[in-house]
């Protein structure tokens, strides 16, 4: 696993989120780790909650990974909850920091009951009453761009391949922000009871080498030129009801976000377009 990043611009939990999502690759991260101003960093561990550190790596998508204002056409549909690029591609620009964080120092997802979540928030957590097999693990809230979240996390049992289901919620009337998305991604409506809510499957991978533009106190600036794939295995369902902003996001394995992930619909666990639909119309 990568060290942790750090941005000025948002909560650490958002920093640490956001940049699982922009991961490119395990092998970039290899390189990564012999680079110069990496050599004397220090190992890094895996977090001791597995079910939490995995849901952390799709709950990046709250944060939409950039967060971008209303009113963009994508397909010649306008979209309440994701921000199409003109193209399918992007420069991301992220610090490595001259005395990274270890994994094993970071702080991650601090898991709760439902009731705290709801306590902490100040509004009533929907749950699903239809998880498709899927079992609650833990339940937290995390900050970003000023919206409190909550997020409920799932896992399915005996999975071997790494699938996780987060389901967010957080207040519609401060929740104006968009999924960053690339010009090639496919928006799917459906209807999620009385409402139209809107999918999408794919994430950002790195197309080259990174680039190291400038160096500071704070670390060495490095720059990500990535492009969008409709064959990652990452699925975003959004939609507004009484007020609420929901986000499901299903990841489809532990490999979902690198350039060589092979989709495995046979192996227990999988959720289609259809099911997200499911177990968002029996929230409650």
């Amino acid at each position: 696993m990568p060290e942790q990043y750090h941005n000025d611009e948002a909560t650490q939990m958002a920093q640490f989120l956001t940049q699982l999502a922009d991961k490119p690759s395990e092998r970039f991260y290899d390189k990564m780790k012999n680079a110069p101003w990496a050599e004397n960093a220090p190992q890094t561990h895996r977090p001791q909650n597995k079910a939490l550190a995995a849901a952390a790596a799709i709950a990046l998508l709250a944060f939409g990974m950039f967060f971008t204002p209303l009113g963009t056409l994508a397909q010649n549909v306008i979209s309440n909850f994701f921000n199409p690029l003109p193209d399918a591609t992007r420069q991301n620009t992220i610090t490595v920091p001259a005395e990274p964080t270890p994994m094993s120092e970071a702080v991650f997802v601090q898991p709760q009951s439902i009731a705290q979540v709801e306590a902490e928030v100040g509004f009533d957590v929907a749950v699903p009453t239809n998880t498709l097999g899927y079992e609650f693990s833990d339940a937290t809230t995390f900050t970003a761009d000023g919206v409190t979240q909550s997020a409920l996390f799932y896992i399915y049992p005996g999975d071997e391949l790494g699938r996780n289901l987060v389901i967010m919620q957080s207040p519609a009337d401060v929740s104006d922000t968009r999924t960053e998305i690339g010009a090639n991604a496919v928006i799917e409506t459906v209807q999620i009871g009385a409402v139209t809510g809107e999918y999408v499957r794919g994430s950002w991978v790195a197309r080259a080498e990174p680039t190291v533009i400038d160096n500071n106190s704070e670390g060495n600036v490095v720059q990500l030129d990535q492009v969008w794939s409709n064959e990652l295995g990452l699925n975003y369902l959004h939609w507004e009801a009484d007020g609420m902003r929901y986000e499901i996001l299903f990841q489809e394995s532990a490999k979902a976000m690198l350039d060589d992930y092979e989709a495995n619909p046979a192996a227990p666990g999988w959720l289609t377009r259809d099911d997200l639909v499911t177990i968002a119309s029996s929230l409650n």
